[in-house]
């Protein structure tokens, strides 16, 4: 009778795992403006599904065969991307990036050669969706540049796709010689700048190593290899200055190539998901410019790279641009005895060049107080705590730690004093709960400076008949560092939809402060998503 039962409950598992709506993907990776077809590629128990897109100017409709869509994307949208998510009355799938381009996109030819001279051709600007579905696989792509054109080649695959694939592009002339090549620009993902000295025909190449090293010398490639390459001679915008922010700014600095001498720059907010984005009126390219502390002041660092800024509050978000060799931009505040202060670039994470060294100098005496590189073996942002043991002026030093510079070699460093705080975090972004039963989600506290409050993590957001057990993470002890929220539902209830998970401190005598902290979920390195989706049904 137990193997009998042992066998029952491992189909009824192997059934519902079956039935859940997964989504790898979609192919083509990306849109642009007007009417497109896209597949959702993935397991669909039931068609069609209910969609959610964090994005209301991207509309979508469902056709006969499962998973296939017709994208409408509305002339005047922006680009970025769109987050969707598909669901029925059981379950939904996790989260998956739709590029929205601003030009029409051209799919990769299947048929299209892999020698210079069978290349695929393109009018500039184009954004060709691709993939590289198997082994070997060398995708390619012929252009003609006129003499003085700058060839932007800019590609999108492992930083938001999440694609296994550690890109390479490959300039090369008719003849088979290599004339640019570029990877691991934008994080993993390659972008080459070629200006043509003559009237020429070029040929893009794209092949990808695989992301995780392995002992493997070829190429890469398999379905979920999926791309977006964008090439343009045109304008195209690389960021905008500063990348990130703390207060509101209502006015930036565009940076590219073959931009205008008054670049016109749009301005789109930030949808539930994804952080504001920048764009071009006409042109290729965007940026999402991420808030790093909110109300902190705006400091640029000064062109002149003599001078100093100065910092007349904390928090600040000092931005800018190691452009020269041996380049250091400094920026200068004043200190209180006794008080620890923490500095923390942001810039590799973003997928930017810089590999930031932080220095905090005694401006008096001119001696170092801290000094930091990479955080970690894996985090290649810089990070440094400090404390003063006089009222004093100090100098945050801000430079490249192999001395390199150029356009991408941009930062932003958040520089604050060290206060007690929390951070909350989660490892799933979507939980399934069935009716009549309960679900104990995981929650990590991540306490620093000493923060020794009690914290109470409790759920909002939730439907009628669905509760949630207030669980106390202790400044001690085995909840200090995790706590698991408890949530239980009513026999009747069906629900879909987005929850928020939040902890807020108590004081000694148990009083909620009314300050919250959302658990967050590390979507992408640029995003932590704070609304998780719930699915309250009957499996």
């Amino acid at each position: 009778m137990k193997t009998v039962a042992f066998l029952l409950a491992t189909l009824f598992a192997a059934a519902s795992a079956a039935a859940q709506v997964k989504v790898d993907r979609f192919y083509p990776p990306a849109v642009g403006p007007g009417e497109s077809t896209v597949t959702a590629e993935g397991k669909f128990p039931s068609w069609p599904c209910k969609i959610f897109c964090d994005r209301d100017d991207i509309q979508f409709g469902q056709e006969k065969e499962s998973g296939r869509l017709k994208v409408t994307v509305a002339a005047d949208s922006s680009p970025g991307v769109a987050w969707v998510r598909f669901f029925d009355q059981k379950n939904a799938s996790n989260l998956v990036p739709l590029l929205i381009e601003s030009i029409a996109v051209t799919p990769e030819s299947s048929d299209s050669g892999k020698t210079p001279g069978e290349a695929n051709g393109v009018t500039l600007p184009a954004a060709i969706a691709g993939r590289l579905a198997k082994n070997g696989e060398v995708d390619v792509v012929h252009v003609s540049l006129k003499s003085g054109d700058t060839l932007i080649g800019s590609l999108i695959a492992h930083q938001i796709l999440q694609s296994p694939m550690d890109a390479v592009l490959q300039l090369a002339d008719r003849d088979g010689n290599v004339l640019a090549q570029s990877e691991d620009v934008r994080g993993l993902d390659p972008q080459l700048v070629y200006r043509s000295a003559d009237d020429i025909d070029v040929v893009v190449r794209v092949f990808a190593f695989p992301a995780a090293p392995n002992s493997s010398v070829s190429f890469s490639g398999s379905s979920s290899h999926t791309y977006v390459l964008r090439l343009t001679s045109g304008p195209f915008l690389d960021h905008v200055s500063p990348i990130a922010i703390g207060s509101a700014v209502e006015t930036v600095t565009a940076a590219g190539w073959n931009l205008p001498a008054d670049p016109i720059l749009r301005r789109r907010e930030a949808t539930s998901i994804s952080p504001p984005l920048w764009q071009l009126a006409s042109g290729v390219g965007w940026h999402w410019q991420r808030i790093l502390k909110a109300n902190a002041a705006n400091v640029h660092a000064p062109k002149d790279p003599n001078a100093f800024a100065r910092a007349d509050r904390l928090p600040v978000v000092f931005c800018g641009r190691i452009s020269e060799a041996k380049q250091i931009d400094r920026l200068r505040f004043s200190v209180l005895k006794g008080k620890k202060y923490t500095a923390k670039s942001y810039a590799k994470s973003a997928g930017f060049l810089l590999d930031a060294v932080l220095r905090v100098i005694d401006v008096k005496s001119g001696g170092e107080i801290a000094r930091k590189d990479d955080i970690s073996r894996t985090d290649f942002d810089a990070a440094v705590d400090f404390r003063s043991k006089e009222d004093a002026e100090y100098e945050l030093q801000v430079s490249d730690a192999v001395e390199a510079f150029g356009t991408r070699h941009v930062y932003a460093v958040v520089l604050e004093e060290s206060l007690p705080n929390i951070r909350l975090s989660l490892a799933a972004e979507q939980f399934v709960l069935p009716p009549g039963g309960s679900l104990e989600i995981p929650v990590t506290v991540g306490r620093t400076n000493g923060y020794a409050e009690k914290v109470s993590v409790t759920a909002t957001g939730l439907p009628e008949g669905v509760t949630a057990t207030e669980v106390v993470s202790e400044a001690k002890g085995d909840t200090a560092k995790s706590v698991k929220l408890k949530l239980a539902a009513k026999d009747n209830v069906t629900f879909q939809g987005n929850v928020q998970i939040v902890g807020s401190a108590l004081d000694a005598e148990g009083k909620r402060s009314d300050e919250t902290y959302p658990a967050t979920f590390a979507l992408r390195p640029q995003i932590d998503l704070a609304d998780v989706w719930l699915s309250v049904a009957k499996q």
